[in-house]
C-alpha cells in the first residue's frame, strides 16, 4: 500500500491540490514498481527549512526542498519532504 500524506506545517494557503499531489506521488511510485511506501509531504515556509538545514547539514542557507530518507536498507519507502512554499514561489517567478 502506498500512503502519501500532505501537511500543513503553517497556516493552509494556497499550495498544491492535495489530490493532484497524491495522485502524481502513486504514479511516480507505481512507475518505478514501488507498490509499498508511507511519504509525508510537509508544506512550510522559509524560517522552518532553515532551521532544518542548520541542524541537520550545519548550513545557515534557505532552500525550497529538504528529505528525510526514514527507512532501513531493504525495507519499503518511508521518508518525510519538506517543502518551503515561500522558496518555491520566489523559484517560480524566477
Amino acid at each position: 500500500m502506498i500512503s502519501i500524506e500532505l501537511v500543513y506545517d503553517i497556516e493552509e494557503t494556497a499550495g498544491p491540490d492535495d489530490d493532484w499531489l497524491n495522485s502524481i506521488c502513486k504514479t511516480i511510485l507505481n512507475d518505478k514498481n514501488h507498490d509499498t511506501a508511507v511519504i509525508s509531504i510537509i508544506l512550510s515556509d522559509d524560517e522552518k527549512l532553515q532551521q532544518l538545514k542548520k541542524q541537520f547539514f550545519q548550513q545557515d542557507v534557505l532552500t525550497d526542498v529538504i528529505t528525510f530518507n526514514l527507512e532501513e536498507d531493504g525495507d519499503p519507502i518511508d521518508g518525510e519532504i519538506y517543502i518551503s512554499l515561500n522558496r518555491v514561489s520566489e523559484n517560480a517567478r524566477e
